[in-house]
C-alpha cells in the first residue's frame, strides 16, 4: 500500500501478506505520514499493478490512523476496499 501525493507514489509498506499471530508483533509499528489529503493505492505485490485506489483521505495532524485492506479483488459480493480507522 502506498500514498499518492502530487502524482508521486510512495510505498508505505510492501510485500505484506495476510496478518497472522506470528507477524502481528513485528508489523505493529506505526509509519509517520504528514497531515494532508491523500489518495491510497493497493498494488499487487511484485507486479506493481494497482487493484484499488481510494481518493481524498484526510489525515489530520496529531492523529493516529489504522488503514487496512478488506474484501476480495474482483468479487462483487465482498469487493476490495480500504478501511480507515482513527485511533485517537
Amino acid at each position: 500500500m502506498g500514498t499518492i501525493n502530487a502524482s508521486v507514489f510512495t510505498p508505505i509498506f510492501s510485500a505484506r501478506s495476510f496478518e497472522s499471530s506470528s507477524t502481528a508483533y513485528t508489523n505493529a509499528s506505526f509509519t509517520s505520514i504528514n497531515a494532508g489529503t491523500y489518495s491510497f493505492e493497493i498494488r499487487v505485490n511484485g507486479a506493481g499493478v494497482t487493484i484499488l485506489t481510494v481518493n481524498n483521505i484526510v489525515l489530520q495532524e496529531g492523529k493516529n490512523y489504522t488503514l487496512f485492506a478488506k474484501g476480495i479483488s474482483g468479487n462483487a459480493t465482498t469487493p476490495l476496499g480500504l478501511e480507515v480507522i482513527e485511533n485517537n
